[in-house]
Order: structure tokens, then C-alpha cells, then sequence
């Protein structure tokens, strides 16, 4: 019978190398569920979050717009009660043969507001044609309920039939607290006036384009010459986007 020794040969584990390869696995670092299940339950919470902050997010939006609305209804409530309207059309001379016909397109403009309002330049526009036809006259003040009137001379051709509903009265004038308005017809009054931090101005020599651009073109030709000695900076027709 072969006794078997009761240790294992010394060649077969040096000394010293089978302690050095052996780590024990300390209790701390095992890993633990609930460290897992609270990680899980942090992300999905985070996640579920989401909805409610977008939303958060798009109501503050709405309340920011809803006050800027507010402010701007404000800002126009007084823009909103001067009316110009056109109150006859006529043809005081028929023409003869192939020559334009000059008929007579009478207007009033009336400040249903409790304030003054000043500078106020009116001009004719055609929606048929797309003219304008400036009216030579500035009113340097209208009082609370008072009216301007005028009648424009509207050069057509003699197949035209116009109507008097074609024409829109546009109006150019600072409210009382100084802020610049245009209004075309019964439309909404447009702010010409930039905004109180400044932002929203074009750069100086740049004039407005399309329609307005050639209404306030035209009306340039008969501003008054106090506009002229301010310099660009003080030109009110020199246009200011929002």
C-alpha cells in the first residue's frame, strides 16, 4: 500500500506564489441589490419627469406670450381709435376720348381716443392698381374726438370702373406718449416704434421696403423741414422693425 504524503510536494507551489494570486473579496464590495433597485428607480423616475417639465416649460411660454400680447394691446389702445375711412367717390368731369379720368375719392380721419395724437399723414392706396396717392397736408395736431378731411385726386383710365370700397386711408401719426403708428384702413395699428431695450431698429440710411417702404417714400417728399436739420437718428421715417 503507497502512503500518500500529507503535504503536497514543495516543487509543486513554490513559496510564497500561491498566497500572492489569492485575494479574499472584501464584504463592502460585493454587489448589492438595493443599490441597483434605488439607481433603476432614480433613471426611470428621471425619465417619467420629463413630461412634466416640457409641459412646465410650454406653460411658461404661453404665459410670456399671453403677457406680451397684453402689452402690446395696451401699447395700441389709443392707435386703435384713429379711423380713417373714404366717404364719397365721384367724376366731376368725365374725360374725353382716351384721357385719364380724375375722380374725386373724399376721406375723414377721426381721433375717437381721449388724447391728442400729432404728425398725422394721410395717403390713399389703391388695392385694385397697388398705388399710393400721398395727401399734401400734415395735421401737426389732432385733438381727442376731433376730425381731418380731405379729398384726393385718383387718376384711372376710362375702361376702369372703380369702386369706392378699393381704397384703404392710410394713416402716419405719434399717439400721445410719442410712439410712432401706422394704420391701413380698418386694419390693426402697426408699431413703428422700437422696443424699450432698443432691440429691432434697421441700421440708419436703410429705408423700409415694399408698400409701406413706398408710402413712407412719398411721404418723405412733404415732411416737414424740421425733420430734415435731426439727422437719421431722429427721422421718424426711417423705419423700425420689431
Amino acid at each position: 500500500m503507497t502512503v500518500l504524503p500529507s503535504h503536497p510536494p514543495r516543487h509543486l507551489f513554490p513559496a510564497g506564489r500561491a498566497s500572492s494570486n489569492i485575494h479574499p473579496v472584501p464584504l463592502d464590495d460585493a454587489p448589492n441589490v438595493t443599490d441597483w433597485i434605488q439607481a433603476v428607480s432614480g433613471l426611470v423616475g428621471s425619465f417619467l419627469a420629463l413630461p412634466a417639465v416640457a409641459l412646465a416649460g410650454y406653460q411658461l411660454a404661453q404665459e410670456q406670450r399671453a403677457r406680451r400680447e397684453d402689452e402690446r394691446e395696451k401699447l395700441a389702445a389709443q392707435a386703435r381709435l384713429v379711423i380713417g375711412k373714404t366717404t364719397s367717390l365721384s367724376l366731376p368731369n368725365p374725360p374725353y376720348g382716351d384721357a385719364a379720368s380724375l375722380y374725386n375719392l373724399s376721406w375723414k380721419v377721426r381721433n375717437y381716443s381721449e388724447h391728442h395724437i400729432a404728425e398725422l399723414h394721410v395717403s390713399i392706396y389703391d388695392e385694385v392698381n397697388g398705388q399710393d396717392y400721398p395727401y399734401d397736408r400734415m395735421w401737426d395736431v389732432l385733438s381727442p374726438n376731433g376730425e381731418a378731411a380731405g379729398t384726393s385726386v385718383i387718376p384711372l383710365f376710362p375702361n376702369e370702373d372703380p369702386d369706392q370700397s378699393q381704397f384703404a386711408v392710410e394713416l402716419m401719426f405719434v399717439d400721445s406718449a410719442g410712439r410712432w403708428w401706422r394704420r391701413s384702413g380698418r386694419e390693426m395699428p402697426l408699431s413703428l416704434t422700437p422696443h424699450p431695450d432698443g432691440s429691432g431698429w434697421l441700421k440708419p440710411h436703410k429705408p423700409a421696403k415694399g408698400r409701406l417702404g413706398r408710402f413712407i417714400s412719398l411721404i418723405r417728399k412733404h415732411r416737414p423741414q424740421r425733420y430734415a436739420d435731426r439727422g437719421d437718428d431722429r427721422d421718424p421715417f426711417y423705419l423700425r422693425e420689431d
